[in-house]
C-alpha cells in the first residue's frame, strides 16, 4: 500500500518500528499484568518484561540496527530459517484453534456476529476503499 501510495515502500518502515518496538512492548506488558495470577508489583512488573520472548527480541532488534553490529552467519541461518516459518506456523496455530469450533451452528448465539463481520469484510470495506 505504500509503496502504491507513497511511490516507496521503505517510507513505512519508521512506522512499522514504532509499532513494534512501542506499541506492542506496551500492550503486552499490560496484557502480561492483567492476566498474572499474582499481584503485580514494580519487581514483578519489570520481571515479566525481561521474561516476554516478544519484547526481548525486539529490543535485540533494535540494538543490532543502532549498533550496526552483524551477527555471525552461523547465528543468524537459524533466525532466518525461523522468521521464514512464522506466517505458515501462525496460519497452522490458527487453524489448529479452530478445530471442533461451528460459529454458524444454531444456538450458538454467533449467527448474527459471523454474518455480520462477513458482510463488512466483503462488501463495506471493499467499497469504502
Amino acid at each position: 500500500m505504500a509503496a502504491y501510495v507513497l511511490g516507496d515502500a521503505t517510507l513505512v518502515a519508521p512506522v512499522l518500528i514504532f509499532q513494534l518496538a512501542f506499541f506492542s512492548s506496551v500492550f503486552l506488558m499490560l496484557l502480561d499484568s492483567n492476566t498474572s495470577r499474582h499481584r503485580t508489583t514494580v519487581f514483578s512488573f519489570l520481571f515479566q518484561i525481561v521474561r516476554n520472548p516478544m519484547i526481548i527480541g525486539t529490543g535485540i532488534g533494535l540494538l543490532l540496527a543502532v549498533t550496526g553490529w552483524q551477527p555471525p552467519e552461523l547465528v543468524m541461518e537459524p533466525i532466518r530459517l525461523i522468521g521464514g516459518a512464522a506466517v505458515p506456523a501462525t496460519l497452522i496455530a490458527f487453524r489448529i484453534s479452530l478445530n471442533g469450533s461451528k460459529p454458524l451452528q444454531a444456538g450458538g448465539g454467533r449467527r448474527v456476529d459471523v454474518v455480520l463481520g462477513s458482510a463488512f469484510k466483503l462488501v463495506l470495506q471493499p467499497a469504502v476503499a
